[in-house]
């Protein structure tokens, strides 16, 4: 539902984005956590961490202001940990040890 709900305990209105960055983060699989830096999943974290204070949340819209909606958007996504960057195949440190492999799951439609 995308529509502002409200608590019938309370009596408060709930915006369901701010409700949802509210909760703590959901706890990353193994696998998901050999893929990330420490320090990655420590930043990732503190973005999910609320309520922030308000210098801190200056700091943050600050730092987003100041980007086009786009490159703002990839931000956002990117320090809640909701999408990771690709990894650039002509990088010398690229892993091409399982470019090989086939994924199993495909979305292209079939006639």
């Amino acid at each position: 539902k995308t529509s502002t709900t409200t608590s019938e305990s309370k009596g408060e209105f709930l915006h369901p984005i701010r409700d949802f960055l509210s909760q703590p983060p959901s706890k990353p699989s193994p696998l998901t956590i050999s893929k990330i830096s420490e320090s990655r999943l420590k930043s990732i974290i503190d973005a999910r961490r609320q309520p922030k204070p308000f210098d801190e949340e200056s700091k943050v819209a600050e730092k987003y202001a100041s980007m086009s909606v786009e490159d703002r958007a990839f931000a956002i996504l990117y320090d809640l940990g909701l999408i990771e960057n690709n990894v650039d195949p002509r990088d010398p440190n690229y892993d091409h040890s399982s470019d090989d492999e086939i994924c199993e799951h495909s979305n292209t439609p079939r006639d």
